[in-house]
């Protein structure tokens, strides 16, 4: 049958708990300060019931020489065994003149048994918070070994990676080596014919433009005549261009924002897109070029076109490639005081001064020659 802890207010069963000789309260076992399997005596009280009775002053002692079952001389002394059990031990004889008072040692001997179970109650609250301690301590070592497994994982693979970064890097770094240093001939072979080939298709490519020119620093209008524009230019150097002759005049490149009215020609001439023409014949277009050389100081008044006056220039058609490399052996030849940089049926050319040699620029790498390779570099 389970019984109600009088203390805790939680059941318990009959075997598990110990019941009050006096207030007839169940304890559990725990909660009346007792190990399990010791021997209770019928008359075993609570704390509260030893408390009452401590507090009474014990008014049914007897009065001191009042006679008794027993000698007077022999008195029994109740004490507490390490087991926790009552037991009587040890009897004492002592005279009429030293006999204690009864009273005095009850509740010597009421201290003693709370006392005793106070301190057994300490040590197994001490015990049971040492055990989880102990279990807690275990948990967290535990934990921090697999930590520090972890992390030494973790570091080997490091290791590793980086190990083999290293080597990757010594492979490729000797296999550089070896290509730069062991060039086959055959490999050199190949890339110089590569390059031919390159320089081959460049020339072509001008050849196709052996008969273009282009007009720079022409203003552009929505409702321009490109046609109509290339005949007012030749009539301007003093030649006269039929359609026929003409075969096409067109703007080329990204259209660029409109010039605002603040700005005026000077900007607007600036932003318009270079006039591409083709001409019929090759020597029409040497003959616009030979014109243009003699008038150099034309200006968009001379056109009659509004806006401030601006010189606008004719010049061969190059391609992509010869338009850089012109460009950059302008800036080289400025850089370095060469004077003359200059274009001849759509090849670029370069000489110092007057009485030196001239030089053609096909690629980069004649002007590395030229100029030297860090110049060259900076202006890529």
């Amino acid at each position: 049958m389970a019984n109600k802890c009088t203390s805790c207010g939680k059941f318990h069963s009959s075997t598990d708990g110990v019941v009050c000789g006096i207030c007839a309260g169940s304890f559990h076992r725990e909660c009346a300060g007792l190990l399990e399997g010791v021997v209770v005596a019928a008359d075993w009280s609570c704390l509260n019931c030893k408390r009452k009775r401590r507090q009474s002053n014990y008014d049914d002692t007897p009065v001191k020489g009042a006679a008794a079952p027993y000698d007077a001389r022999k008195q029994t002394v109740e004490m507490l065994s390490t087991s926790g059990e009552i037991k009587t031990t040890q009897q004492c004889d002592v005279g009429d003149e030293a006999v204690m008072n009864n009273t005095a040692n009850n509740a010597t001997l009421e201290f003693h048994v709370d006392l005793a179970l106070e301190i057994r109650a300490f040590r197994e609250e001490l015990g049971s918070l040492k055990t989880h301690c102990s279990k807690e301590i275990k948990g967290v070592c535990g934990e921090f070994k697999e930590l520090r497994e972890e992390i030494s994982s973790f570091k080997a693979a490091i290791f590793a990676c980086n190990s083999r970064l290293e080597d990757m890097e010594k492979r490729v770094e000797a296999m550089e080596t070896n290509y730069a240093s062991s060039k086959s001939p055959a490999i050199e072979s190949l890339e110089q014919a590569i390059e031919d080939l390159k320089m081959e298709l460049q020339d072509r490519d001008q050849d196709l433009l052996a008969n273009d020119i282009q007009i720079t620093h022409i203003p552009e209008t929505k409702a321009e005549n490109p046609l109509h524009l290339v005949k007012v230019i030749a009539v301007k150097l003093g030649m006269t261009l039929d359609e026929r002759d003409i075969v096409s005049a067109v703007r080329v490149g990204a259209l660029r924002p409109a010039a605002g009215a603040a700005e005026g020609a000077a900007a607007a001439a600036a932003r318009a897109r270079p006039l591409a023409v083709r001409l019929a014949r090759r020597a029409t277009r040497d003959e616009l070029l030979r014109a243009m050389r003699v008038r150099r100081g034309l200006t968009t008044a001379d056109m009659g076109l509004e806006g401030e006056p601006k010189r606008f220039y004719i010049n061969e058609r190059l391609t992509k490639l010869n338009r850089q490399l012109f460009g950059k052996a302008r800036d080289l030849g400025k850089r370095f005081s060469w004077r003359f940089i200059w274009t001849k049926d759509g090849r670029v050319f370069v000489r110092q001064a007057e009485g030196k040699p001239s030089f053609r620029i096909r690629c980069v790498n004649d002007l590395t020659n030229i100029f030297g390779e860090e110049p060259v570099r900076s202006t890529l």
